[in-house]
């Protein structure tokens, strides 16, 4: 005689069992679909809001990097998983300390060795254990401000100011073309969608600030370098500007956090309007790999 189980010891049961055997085929969809997002350059790319934040040590999964890696797992492609976020961004970073240690390392604890941040994102390249779907980029902001703090900034004529704005956009060229050249020639990120975030001008909202009369000539000269150069490594451009444009006091720290008309770096507000900027309108996914492979090929063409 068969002996009846209660109802619910039952359902546990036959739950458990399916559970065991889902499991494994659970696991290598996990692993099949799992991803990396590596998140290079300055302070916007670390997360960095108020001058208290750039004090506090952060693995910069945070800013538009944490919302944007977010909107990566509601992808078919990632099945709902998080991918890994990598930051290797450093507060005060610019295209050329990128290249060297010039810039404090210290409150990324990503790094755990005195080394740049070229050497790191090899690094992290080569250390993924995960496809590497995704890159953003932010630098070049990190330059104007060079050019902008320098000690006879102002005292100089307007027509050297100008000069040495265009000056430093040659040196952001170069970087990037050198950076982006390096990471489509490597396997791991050839096909990526790789992103190269624009910068806005945060000095309208503060207007009495000496930086107000160039500020727009520089970040628009900034913008279109960066839109040329991710175009000639098949990336995509993020422009943000528009997106601030008369709102740059409600998205940014321009205005409230002392000195005022110092703090050019956007607020947690801020970061989630870049972060909208970066997610591709639909059906755009399979055009974004073409664009990368295309750019792919053309750059092996010509080795």
């Amino acid at each position: 005689m068969i002996r009846a189980l209660p109802v619910g010891r039952s359902l546990v049961m036959v739950l458990s069992a399916a559970g065991a055997m889902l499991a494994p085929q659970l696991a290598d969809n996990a692993r099949a679909s799992a991803s990396t997002y590596i998140a290079i350059g300055d302070s916007y790319a670390w997360g960095y809001t108020t001058f208290a934040s750039g004090t506090v040590s952060s693995n910069g999964d945070r800013g538009y990097v944490s919302r944007y890696a977010d909107h990566l797992a509601t992808l078919p492609i990632n099945a709902g998983i998080r991918p890994t976020v990598v930051n290797v961004g450093l507060s005060g970073e610019n295209s050329q300390s990128f290249f060297n240690t010039s810039v404090p390392r210290a409150l990324n604890p990503t790094y755990t060795a005195d080394i740049s941040q070229s050497a790191r994102l090899a690094q992290a390249i080569t250390d993924a254990t995960s496809p590497i779907r995704s890159i953003s980029i932010s630098l070049g902001g990190g330059d104007l401000i060079s050019v902008a703090t320098a000690p006879d900034f102002a005292t100089i004529t307007d027509s050297e100011r100008f000069g040495r704005i265009l000056g430093a956009m040659n040196n952001v060229t170069n970087s990037l073309l050198t950076i982006l050249g390096d990471l489509r020639s490597r396997p791991q990120t050839a096909a990526a969608d790789i992103l190269v975030l624009g910068y806005f001008d945060p000095f309208p909202g503060f207007p009495s600030s000496p930086a107000t009369p160039f500020s727009g000539f520089a970040i628009a000269q900034l913008n279109g370098v960066l839109n040329l150069v991710a175009q000639q490594a098949g990336a995509r451009f993020i422009n943000i500007a528009p997106a601030f444009a008369g709102r740059e006091a409600e998205l940014s720290h321009i205005a409230d956090d002392a000195p005022l008309g110092v703090n050019i770096h956007p607020n947690v507000a801020g970061y989630e309007v870049i972060a909208q900027q970066m997610i591709p309108g639909p059906g755009t996914s399979a055009a974004l790999l073409a664009l990368g492979l295309v750019a792919t090929r053309r750059r092996r063409a010509t080795v």
